[in-house]
């Protein structure tokens, strides 16, 4: 993979790519709406009444408000005739809406991350590729527990664009980002967590750091607003570390866990090559190890925030294979 000057790309294929993305991310999330379980009460999440920590994720409370506000009868009435049953729920409808437009901005990210990465088009439609498909292993293809949440998708999105800021070395858009990234979800983390590892593996200036503490002061912050603005509310917050070692050893979960133990062994391999993905399989690697703590493993939508960088990894050691398997065809 070449660190040199990014290869440019076609506006036809660039067109073409957007629309295939615009047409994944709605298929996506139409599917995700029709197996996707309800989880929470998303009239108690609109008015502030949720269990801790789930109602700390509050960024998408007015969204979904005013989606189910403009969604009323009348306006259900008229969807088009082939719309189909389970999108005539104005609350399955208004994730359809939320999660297909956030999947649309987390591939375009993706894009845009894996471009800063590799300097390659066909490596970062590659990257994409990669990141889609476990996007569907670990959110829709998941036979434990395929919970449909309001900030799930939003969250991948602001992992991208978290990702792309940090690997192209816009640090005080990271910056900007950041608070709202916070408010819909706490893994936002990641982001201040992969400058770190660049920083700490030398893949990023020093002027650097500065920004690294302003987006950990940005994080606490917000966590701390949060916490306060919801002081009243009941916590449900467990230690799952327990859990979910016993988890891992039962056999028969295996085959459940595969696409997210696969994504975080990968990511932890990519930690020990050369390269800024290195950097990506570190905070990947560490972001897996703190979730365990928190997060229960059956439940993969809770780790989908890992699989902006996974797919990083996962992407580098394919083309890394493809490599050897090609010099080792051509000496054949």
């Amino acid at each position: 993979m070449s660190e040199s000057t990014p290869q440019p790309a076609g506006r036809f294929t660039t067109a073409l790519f957007i629309f295939i993305c615009a047409l994944m991310s709605a298929h996506f999330a139409m599917v995700f709406c029709r197996v996707g379980a309800d989880s929470v009460n998303m009239h108690d999440y609109i008015a502030g009444k949720l269990d801790t920590p789930y109602q700390w994720r509050c960024l998408m409370m007015p969204v979904f408000q005013f989606l189910l506000e403009a969604l009323t009868p009348e306006r259900m009435a008229h969807l088009p005739r082939l719309t189909p049953p389970f999108l005539k729920d104005p609350i399955r409808l208004s994730f359809f809406l939320v999660n297909s437009m956030g999947m649309f901005i987390a591939m375009l990210a993706h894009t845009a991350a894996a471009q800063a990465l590799f300097k390659n088009v066909a490596q970062a439609r590659l990257s994409t590729a990669v990141f889609t498909a476990t996007a569907y292993l670990v959110f829709i293809l998941n036979p434990n527990l395929p919970y449909i949440l309001p900030y799930d998708i939003p969250a991948l999105a602001f992992g991208g664009l978290g990702a792309w800021l940090v690997l192209s070395g816009r640090y005080l858009g990271a910056c900007l980002l950041l608070p709202l990234a916070v408010l819909n979800r706490e893994t936002a983390f990641m982001t201040p967590l992969l400058l770190f590892c660049l920083l700490l593996r030398g893949h990023a200036d020093k002027r650097g750091w500065p920004y690294l503490i302003v987006m950990s002061a940005i994080w606490i912050a917000v966590k701390l607003w949060v916490a306060q603005m919801f002081s009243h509310n009941a916590d449900a917050s467990e230690f799952k570390l327990t859990h979910n070692l016993l988890t891992l050893v039962k056999p028969w979960q295996w085959p459940a866990l595969l696409p997210l133990l696969a994504l975080a062994l990968l990511s932890i391999r990519a930690a020990f090559l050369p390269g800024r993905v290195n950097a990506a399989g570190m905070a990947t690697g560490l972001a897996f190890t703190a979730l365990l703590v928190v997060a229960a493993i059956a439940e993969t939508r809770a780790f989908g925030d890992l699989i902006q960088l996974a797919a990083l990894c996962m992407t580098h050691l394919l083309l890394k294979t493809l490599r050897v398997t090609a010099r080792e065809a051509i000496h054949a």
